[in-house]
């Protein structure tokens, strides 16, 4: 087992030996101790704008996603893969599973559970739809963005 199963290269660990300690031993405080977080709705833009089995890069504020659309379904997880950091949004999609394109672990669209490791998960962001528009809600103290400014 590694000593910090359950770390995230996105959140700079790496120096400080007490977090690596207490994520030995509680791998899954991080993920506890956001989930009761305020969150904010991001607007990701019009449905349609999301190319189908495709991902999309969405920078808001401290926080990147990966954005994508199946079928009518929109998903969102944090971009990085938690293996090596590898930007999920260049992954290639097939049966709402999204692979790392650099060593093609598979991620779970839904739950963002890895199916090559079964410890290991991309953290989901929940989406939903309304008007034909995307709205995924983030941890508050992100910036928005504007979702329309890439879809020329």
């Amino acid at each position: 087992m590694s000593l910090l199963a359950g770390a995230r290269c996105d959140q700079a660990i790496w120096g400080n030996w007490l977090c690596t300690i207490a994520l030995w031993q509680y791998p899954n405080a991080v993920d506890r101790a956001t989930r009761g977080a305020m969150s904010s709705d991001i607007d990701l833009g019009p449905v349609e704008g999301l190319a189908d089995g495709r991902g999309r890069c969405v920078e808001a504020g401290s926080v990147s996603l990966a954005v994508f659309r199946v079928g009518a379904e929109v998903f969102a997880l944090e971009n990085a893969c938690p293996h090596r950091g590898g930007p999920l949004c260049e992954g290639d999609v097939k049966d709402a599973v999204v692979y790392c394109p650099l060593h093609a672990w598979g991620f779970d669209l839904r739950s963002g559970q890895c199916l090559n490791v079964r410890r290991s998960r991309a953290q989901v962001f929940p989406v939903r739809v309304e008007g034909g528009r995307a709205f995924v809600s983030v941890p508050d103290g992100a910036e928005t963005v504007d979702p329309d400014a890439d879809l020329a």
